[in-house]
């Protein structure tokens, strides 16, 4: 018997009961309770039958998540859940926790959702699948000088699967898909539908607009299907402030190679350039560990670009790579602006 009281309000408060049977039946019920009112109100009651073995491997998987497992100590601002478990012999045992996202918990919370298909439960996680993310959907927009260049990702928890494809509009395409079973799912389920990827700082008002802009549409997705949809540049400010770190994990589990711009740190945490700031890109010669400093103009110059620059007294051209990418204003700059060489080409 597992019981979840998920409102911390005290006028308020909520209660959940779901009663698992080795005979294959499973009982949910929910109650709420407010100060003003004398006890329990009960607002759902539903009973379950299932083939037995299903409800013979949830009792099973939760002795085994939970064995020799201690219990929490319970503080006045913790979601408790007790777990209470009756042998064949008659014999009780308790268990009391607080809810959180442990990934032992998380995992036996989601098996349980998903054996029962029962996606509503409150569990020893603390979720409801309203909280859970279904889908994320990326599109990023680059419009180049001679191109208009479409990156899109999809994030499938149910499927296990990550989507990525490129497009131009000459006619290049390519497509990748990766079915990684429980990688997925164990990705999403670190974020929240409710609070992650909720905080956007937005970029200065007198920011420059780069000539080959980046715009992004992002739409998380939950089981309900409630959407939430963000819009902006593709840029450290415009991002939700937890993107990065969403990427980070993603590139954990697949490897991504060549153009996939969406994926590199020094695209999605660049930030566009302020009225007033310089550009100036560290480089290095090959087999050589010492950056220089150098000018440019170009905003589309990224981390590992090569490029040709003028050295020496004779400013002869050599070929460079770019180590970093910074914007000064002319009094920060790490070098006199007006002694800086300024960076050729692209190469």
């Amino acid at each position: 018997m597992i019981v979840g009281a998920y409102d911390l309000d005290l006028k308020k408060m909520k209660k959940q009961i779901v009663i698992i049977k080795k005979n294959g039946k499973v009982r949910v019920k929910r109650y709420s309770y407010r100060l003003e009112i004398n006890g329990d109100r009960k607002f759902f009651d539903r009973t379950f039958k299932f083939d037995e073995e299903i409800t013979q491997k949830i009792l099973a998987s939760i002795r085994d998540c939970f064995n020799n497992r201690e219990g929490n100590i319970i503080g006045l601002d913790a979601r408790p859940w007790t777990l209470d478990v009756t042998d064949e012999n008659g014999r009780k045992n308790q268990l009391v926790g607080i809810v959180n996202g442990d990934k032992s918990v998380s995992k036996i919370s989601s098996y349980i959702r998903e054996e029962l298909d029962l996606d509503y439960l409150w569990l020893f996680d603390g979720k409801d699948i309203r909280d859970e993310i279904k889908k994320v959907i990326l599109e990023t927009r680059h419009n180049l000088s001679d191109t208009i260049k479409i990156e899109k990702l999809i994030i499938t928890a149910k499927e296990d699967k990550i989507e990525y494809s490129q497009k131009d509009d000459k006619g290049m395409k390519s497509a990748k898909t990766y079915v990684i079973p429980n990688k997925v799912k164990e990705l999403l389920e670190n974020y929240s539908f409710t609070n992650s990827f909720n905080r956007i700082l937005g970029n200065p008002k007198d920011v420059i607009e780069p000539e080959e802009k980046r715009d992004y549409q992002l739409i998380i997705e939950n089981s309900q299907n409630d959407r939430k949809i963000y819009v902006g540049t593709y840029d450290k400010y415009s991002l939700p402030t937890d993107w990065g770190d969403f990427i980070k994990d993603i590139t954990n589990i697949i490897s991504q190679e060549g153009e996939t711009e969406i994926f590199k740190s020094s695209v999605y945490n660049r930030r566009l350039r302020r009225k007033g700031e310089y550009i100036i890109c560290g480089v290095f010669f090959e087999g050589g560990y010492k950056e220089y400093n150098y000018l440019t103009d170009d905003e589309s110059i990224q981390v590992g670009d090569e490029v040709e620059i003028p050295v020496g007294v004779d400013n002869r051209v050599v070929k460079a790579k770019i180590a970093d990418v910074n914007y000064y204003y002319k009094e920060k700059a790490p070098y006199p602006i007006e002694k800086t060489k300024k960076i050729l080409r692209k190469v």
